[in-house]
């Protein structure tokens, strides 16, 4: 039986970082990583959430075939 070892990142970013540091962070770990997923979130409610940063994190990830998850409230 042949295995091979897959390695995913789970990447969970908060409302204040910038999206070009996810960018950066693409760059970096894609080439070692077979999965990538994002999650934003975001403390209290949906309305916190700035929807153009929201937008922006969704284009950088797009460009590289990842799925964004936005998520809110206490965990």
């Amino acid at each position: 039986m042949n295995l091979k070892s897959k390695i995913a990142l789970t990447q969970i970013c908060g409302p204040h970082e910038k999206p070009e540091s996810v960018k950066r962070m693409l760059n970096s770990v894609l080439p070692w990583v077979q999965a990538v997923f994002v999650t934003i979130t975001y403390k209290k409610t949906k309305k916190e959430i700035n929807p153009q940063i929201a937008k922006a994190y969704k284009e950088v990830c797009a460009k590289y075939g990842i799925p964004v998850f936005i998520s809110y409230g206490d965990f």
